[in-house]
């Protein structure tokens, strides 16, 4: 009996013992968390077994513990092991619904999600539910929190309808303004998946208000992101990339958001590759690549995600090889985290499809798109965007495969966008595109027609959505090669259709009104807009941005080797003239004005008037699906004060035109000879259309804005047209629905800029009067690299030794303006020598004549490339164009300038941002200050345009190396009849016909066109 009582007792003080331990055990490691030592923490799991027992909630809570430690260290699969032991102590507990049952579960079903483990996430959250029901009740916070879950287990796992159902049940039993906001904010983003975008926006930004009103930064963020993925649905995407730009900042600033931030910048990367910004977002993505690899490991739902997304980047960008090789890792690993004919499988299958596409393997994808289609169906329903996605891609394949089946594909396809996203979507105007390439293909030309109308009315709209919010050089990209194509293909059919039912041509001509020279119509408008704002941070932060250009000029004269430090700058820039255009409203405003009308156009016209709008497009071929064969047409859309419809005349010689005959007018000009063929090429199919016309009002494109028409010559009379009929240019017929006068009033200032001192070493060159006589000789055909640098490229054209001729005749040219300009009791700032400086000429602030007599240049491209061919940012041609100052050729020779610290070259990318916002007349009074690379569509990248978008309503410019003597005289004549009181198209038409008295050829009197409203 006693020895039973002593070992009753030693049980009982073993036992005490025993448990001391374990509490201690437990103790520390609450001590090894609470105090951030995870490592040492995670190490315990060796002694786990010296204090736990199969029933008992101690042990449960040491699983659970160490389990916690593993998953902030990202051990997932150990802290599921781990959690799985605490999961089953506690089940063999009574009752289970208690708070550490509770907290358990969430935390098992949050590794679950983490891991890919969908299956076991949906069971053990529901599991999850029913017992926070039971424990904390259905009007409870808790049970509140655990409902929002809940549903992001369902919308993980795309059962939305269900996410929706169960944060519906919660509407009744929430009245705090924070919770409210929390479920509006989820609420919103399962609608925007399920297609339900302007009720989602609602909800999100009802949400954004209150998190920002009680500053909770976290879920402002979170909710700003859930707004920019809502954007995306919505084809917002420069709205879509501000609210992505400011969730990112927000959640890079905030401890512990890693992990967040990174999805941000994950979202951030998608709308960039949405505005044709490619190599940012696979910036982005190979970054997130390579780090998700080290902190999630390869089968990760973070990991598989990124390579999908920098695959489709790569196939964006036309990087065919690296898209493959991403895609096919992707689907490798797809089956391990989200198992077999999962969504992402789907998706992974639809983008490589795309690629294969690309490269010509349309079995090979065809195969890919009909099992993507049915994975879409089986988990989505054919009802569904992604549905429609695999579906439009699948008939983009069956056109060019010339299949009839492409007909059902993308009507199905359309049906669906139009239901789930509208009709204004961008991904709407994919599918209509090529309905109208199909029914061309199938030669349907009315089905055609229709749906190519479809697209650019949604074209249209995009331009008003998106142009707002991108800089010039995104502007450029995001038309040229997202939707100038469309046009071209469409004046393609046009021509085909237009004998049959002439209504098209109308249309084809108000295409153009409102889509030509579109880009610098764009930049003008924001620059009046910030000068005519009040806004004075406005104005500081454009006047920063113009210094950035400023500096970035001067890297690329200066042949700065740094590209990284060049990249950055433009970078920046770009970034900074984004936010500006977001500023300022009245610019987004622009756009909601009333389109443009060729019968607008018609009813300004004069009884002897006519307007012709000359169209340059590439042909495009039906039975290739639309692609763009080697051809080259014009088409003339003309129209008088009595046209039904604008008049066609079809080119059909466009690269001949561009080629051998533009070549024979330059030579004919420079040596003096006959011009045989030019008149017969680009007029004589138009002549007919202008008998009995006294105007012709000119919008050239192409080949047009290259040559100077008044200089050709009639075979039949052997008179030149300018003697024929009055041609004026404009950059759009739409200008002559512009008000005479101008938007502000300019200054009284007239600035005379002439004879500048080229170096200050008195060793100027005196040479020949032929060498003397050519302003410029500074062209250059042998190539420029934006790399290499102005003066690299300069200098190759000044003759070794000799330096830079001067012109004398600019002097007399500015002082003879001078005195004319004075006798009207003007009193116009003459600067010729130093004084003719690059400084001098940027300070000039909205004169209303400025005046640059000196030597000009163009330097050619070593590369020209068509706009729309490529999918990488252009060389900007502004660069290669621009006018010789003081001090040029000490720069040119030394490195420096001591007339005033410029380069003494002021390029046209300099002059795009001086301040002539409201400057009547620009004359640049040197040689091929006309000439730049030619954008069709957009005009001639070089002076002429960076003048016009500074600000000049009127500009003057040479075609070709002009002569001193005869050009002095011109300017001399030109200013007399001006200050007779002509407009000054005509002051100048009658100055050049005087000047033919004097010198027969057109190389004296005909280098110089003027262009203006």
């Amino acid at each position: 009996m006693l020895k039973n009582i002593l070992t009753f007792t030693l049980f009982i003080i073993t036992t005490n013992l025993f448990s001391q331990d374990r509490y201690a055990f437990y103790y520390n490691l609450e001590q090894l968390i609470e105090t951030d030592k995870l490592e040492e923490l995670v190490q315990q799991e060796a002694k786990i077994s010296q204090y736990v027992i199969p029933v008992d909630t101690l042990s449960a809570d040491i699983y659970a513990i160490i389990g916690e430690g593993n998953l902030i260290l990202g051990e997932y699969e150990k802290a599921q092991n781990l959690y799985e032991k605490a999961l089953g102590v506690r089940r063999n507990l009574n009752p289970l619904a208690t708070e550490g049952f509770s907290s358990t579960l969430y935390n098992l079903v949050n590794v679950h999600l983490v891991l890919g483990h969908y299956a076991q996430a949906l069971q053990l959250s529901e599991e999850l539910l029913a017992v926070d029901e039971k424990l904390y009740g259905k009007s409870s916070i808790p049970y509140f929190q655990t409902v929002l879950f809940r549903a992001d287990v369902l919308i993980e796992t795309s059962k939305y309808d269900k996410a929706l159902k169960l944060l519906n049940s919660q509407k009744k039993q929430l009245e705090d303004e924070y919770n409210i906001a929390t479920l509006n904010a989820k609420k919103g983003d399962v609608l925007s998946l399920l297609g339900n975008y302007n009720d989602a926006q609602q909800l999100l930004s009802e949400a954004s208000e209150v998190y920002a009103s009680l500053n909770d930064t976290l879920s402002y963020a979170l909710t700003q992101s859930a707004q920019g993925l809502n954007y995306m649905n919505m084809g917002k995407y420069p709205q879509a990339e501000y609210v992505f730009l400011e969730s990112r900042d927000q959640l890079a600033n905030l401890p512990d958001a890693d992990y967040l931030a990174d999805g941000a910048k994950s979202n951030l990367a998608l709308a960039q590759l949405a505005l044709g910004r490619q190599q940012s977002a696979i910036d982005i993505y190979e970054t997130l690549r390579v780090k998700d690899s080290v902190n999630f490991g390869l089968s990760h739902p973070a990991y598989i995600t990124t390579l999908i997304n920098i695959g489709d980047a790569y196939y964006v960008n036309d990087e065919f090889d690296n898209a493959i090789n991403s895609l096919t890792k992707a689907l490798e690993l797809a089956p391990d985290v989200y198992g077999a004919n999962s969504e992402v499988e789907a998706t992974i299958l639809n983008n490589l499809a795309k690629v294969k596409s690309g490269l010509k393997d349309y079995s090979g994808a065809l195969a890919d798109l009909k099992r993507s289609q049915e994975l879409f169906a089986e988990v989505y329903g054919k009802n569904s965007f992604l549905y429609s996605t695999a579906t439009f891609n699948l008939g983009k394949v069956q056109l060019m495969m010339k299949s009839q089946a492409a007909d059902k594909s993308l009507l199905e396809a359309g049906k669906i966008r139009k239901k789930v996203v509208g009709d204004k979507h961008p991904k709407y105007a994919e599918v209509t595109n090529y309905l109208g390439i199909y029914y061309w293909q199938q030669n349907d030309l009315k089905k055609a027609r229709k749906y190519f109308e479809e697209t650019f009315t949604n074209f249209l709209n995009q331009i008003k959505l998106f142009f707002p919010s991108l800089s010039e050089e995104e502007k450029t990209k995001f038309y040229l090669e997202k939707l100038k194509p469309a046009f071209e293909q469409y004046n393609t059919l046009g021509v085909r259709f237009m004998k049959d039912d002439p209504s098209i041509l109308a249309n084809m001509y108000n295409y153009q009104l409102q889509t030509k020279g579109i880009i610098m119509a764009a930049t003008e408008r924001l620059r009046k807009n910030i000068y005519n704002s009040s806004d004075s941070t406005l104005m500081k932060d454009y006047e920063d941005w113009k210094s950035l250009k400023e500096r970035l000029s001067k890297l690329y004269s200066n042949n700065d080797p740094r590209q990284n430090y060049i990249d950055s700058l433009n970078q920046l820039a770009n970034e900074l003239e984004r936010s500006l255009v977001r500023r300022s409203s009245d610019f987004a405003k622009v756009y909601d004005q009333q389109e443009a009308d060729w019968k607008a156009v018609q009813e300004k016209l004069g009884d002897n008037e006519v307007a012709v709008e000359i169209i340059r497009y590439r042909v495009s071929d039906p039975k290739l699906a639309g692609e763009f064969t080697n051809d080259i047409n014009y088409l003339a859309l003309i129209i008088d004060k009595n046209s039904d419809y604008p008049k066609p005349v079809h080119f059909t010689r466009g690269s001949l035109m561009e080629g051998r005959y533009l070549n024979n007018y330059r030579n004919s000009i420079r040596y003096q000879i006959e011009d045989r063929f030019t008149y017969d090429e680009l007029w004589e199919p138009m002549k007919d259309q202008f008998e009995g016309v006294k105007k012709i009002y000119i919008s050239p494109d192409g080949v047009y804005n290259q040559v100077n028409l008044s200089t050709l010559v009639n075979p039949e009379t052997g008179e030149y047209l300018i003697k024929e009929i009055e041609i004026q240019e404009v950059t759009s017929t739409r200008d002559l629905l512009v008000e005479s006068k101008a938007s502000g009033s300019s200054s009284a200032d007239k600035y005379l800029f002439g004879f500048p001192m080229y170096t200050t070493n008195g060793t100027e060159l005196t040479a020949s009067k032929k060498e003397r006589s050519l302003r410029g000789g500074l062209r250059g055909g042998g190539g420029f690299s934006e790399t290499r640098g102005l003066r690299g490229g300069l200098l190759r054209y000044m003759r070794s030794g000799e330096g830079i001729a001067t012109l004398p005749g600019t002097k007399t040219e500015v002082e003879e303006i001078e005195a004319i300009l004075s006798k009207d009791g003007d009193n116009p700032k003459t600067l010729i020598t130093d004084q003719a400086n690059e400084t001098a000429i940027k300070q000039v602030s909205n004169p209303e004549v400025l005046h640059i007599a000196t030597h000009g240049y163009f330097l050619e491209n070593i590369e020209p490339q068509e706009f729309g061919e490529s999918k990488t940012y252009y060389q900007n041609p502004l660069l290669r164009a621009g006018l010789i100052l003081a001090g040029a050729e000490d720069f040119l020779l030394t490195g420096s300038n001591s007339i005033d610290n410029e380069d003494g070259i002021l390029t046209a990318y300099e002059a795009m941002n001086m301040d002539l916002n409201n400057t009547d007349l620009v004359v640049l009074s040197a040689c091929e200050t006309g000439l730049g690379e030619v954008s069709n569509g957009e005009g001639v990248y070089g002076l002429q345009r960076a003048f016009k978008i500074a600000g000049a309503r009127y500009i003057i410019m040479s075609m070709w190396n002009v002569d001193d003597d005869a050009t002095q005289r011109l300017m001399t004549l030109f200013y007399e009849h001006l200050s007779k009181g002509k407009e000054k198209y005509y002051a100048f038409r009658d100055a050049q016909l005087q000047l033919m008295e004097e010198y027969e050829q057109p190389f004296y009197w005909g280098a110089f066109k003027i262009v203006g409203q």
